[in-house]
């Protein structure tokens, strides 16, 4: 399972984050015109490290942005904080998948959509994890 996979098991499976958006999960783009509240996720890189050979050693780094999409700013709020919390410090299998070490808090944003008229909360991590071959 990869991190992606994994990460969005991890949100599907929160009651907290389901409770808030059902299904609207995404792994990448959101669909515009789907609608709200809505909730997506896309690596923005990521890192492996090697031995001093060169070789992997199978753990890797990699940072994910979320943005939390609805139709009121204290909707898009009370979503990324949910996401947060979810996220935030967690250690151990995410999902079924990979084992992440951590989950470090690096920023939060929020904007507005003029297009769509959706307002727009981002929070970002560092997850740390162990890749795998499977």
């Amino acid at each position: 399972m990869t991190l992606e996979e994994s990460i969005y098991a991890h949100l599907a499976a929160d009651s907290t984050i389901t409770d808030i958006v059902g299904t609207q999960i995404y792994q990448g783009a959101r669909k515009q015109g789907d609608g709200l509240p809505a909730l997506s996720f896309d690596e923005n890189g990521m890192d492996s490290e090697q031995d001093i050979t060169g070789s992997p050693i199978g753990l890797g780094s990699s940072f994910v942005e979320f943005l939390c999409y609805a139709e009121t700013t204290k909707a898009a709020a009370a979503l990324r904080e949910a996401v947060r919390l979810s996220l935030q410090q967690h250690t151990g299998i995410m999902g079924g998948g990979v084992y992440v070490h951590g989950c470090l808090f690096e920023n939060a944003a929020g904007g507005y959509d003029p297009d769509t008229d959706d307002v727009v909360r981002s929070v970002e991590f560092e997850i740390q994890f162990s890749q795998t071959t499977s």
